[in-house]
């Protein structure tokens, strides 16, 4: 025994002075604060108090010892832990924040408008703060290892499709050469202010994002069998006529859900999904279990720059 123990111990000292050199250290980290709703929860839109913490992984070659430069917000992670074919310096980002607009103009004042000056703020602190927006799609092909993204990623969405998409927000990210998401209900399209077909290919075609929010805006917990499906291809297939290509990301309205709903996105083609779920988006959460922070009136830049510094945003 005593030999034994001998051995094992110079063993560990020659490992200790050789600095263990092992390709790849992991330290792993788990995401213990994302709030999972289950599968066959109905998600409404009621809002959560906003307290999550940001999760970047690092894989990275380790020879000697592992240097974490954000110790709060970054770990290592093993290369098998990932997707195959990732470049030595891919950063997973755990968590991304997804923001859920809604009408952006100066005509209105109820919870679900934002004023044009509130927006613009939001748009110079994105600047100021080194933040860029990304598409939906980036996101999951991100979280599913085929894409590399910015240092401080955001998802800009904006839902049921208002004519000041494309009169406001539009020509605002345009400018900055940025990229929003639009959920649009396929059954206003045209009507008095709402998106016209015209003005979403327009958009598509000058890297604007297009996703479905459904034909008719019901709640999709309350459907089944052919109408569940038909509400979900229907709107898919007139928005991919429009763009001339893929819609596969959707969001449920009135962020009402379940397993069912979840099955028959998959079905239908769908890559992801997002919810009203107050929170920063996951990917722990599953692809089509997605959280926004809800954007209202009043909540202007100072507001948002509270609520993703726990991010280090």
């Amino acid at each position: 025994m005593k030999v034994t123990v001998k051995v094992i111990a110079v063993i560990l000292g020659i490992c200790i002075a050789l600095g263990c050199a092992v390709s790849d250290l992991c330290m792993i980290k788990d995401d213990t604060n994302a709030d999972l709703p289950q599968n066959t929860q109905e998600c409404t839109e009621k809002e959560t108090e906003f307290s999550t913490c940001s999760t970047s992984i690092i894989v990275a070659e380790v020879t000697t010892t592992a240097e974490v430069t954000t110790a709060e917000t970054t770990t290592f992670v093993a290369r098998d832990a990932l997707p195959a074919n990732q470049p030595d310096s891919f950063v997973l980002h755990a968590q991304v924040p997804i923001l859920m607009y809604h009408e952006v103009n100066d005509l209105c004042a109820n919870s679900l408008y934002l004023s044009v000056k509130d927006f613009t703020s939001h748009l110079d602190y994105f600047e100021r703060a080194g933040i860029t927006p990304i598409t939906l799609r980036q996101l999951y092909e991100h979280w599913e290892g085929k894409a590399l993204l910015p240092e401080k990623p955001i998802v800009l969405t904006f839902d049921d499709g208002y004519v000041s998409m494309y009169t406001t927000v539009y020509p605002m990210l345009k400018e900055r050469g940025w990229s929003g998401t639009f959920f649009c209900i396929t059954s206003t399209l045209g009507k008095h202010g709402h998106l016209t077909k015209e003005m979403i290919a327009e958009m598509a075609a000058n890297g604007m994002e297009i996703g479905s929010h459904t034909v008719s805006h019901v709640e999709l917990n309350a459907l089944g069998g052919e109408r569940l499906l038909n509400e979900l291809s229907i709107s898919q297939s007139t928005l991919a006529d429009i763009v001339g290509g893929n819609v596969d990301i959707l969001c449920y309205p009135v962020g009402r859900y379940n397993a069912q709903t979840i099955s028959a996105a998959k079905e239908t083609g769908y890559l992801c999904a997002v919810t009203t779920k107050h929170g920063i988006a996951s990917r722990s959460q599953g692809n089509f279990e997605l959280n926004r922070l809800r954007i209202s009136l009043g909540r202007d830049a100072k507001w948002l720059e509270q609520a993703l510094s726990p991010l280090g945003y």
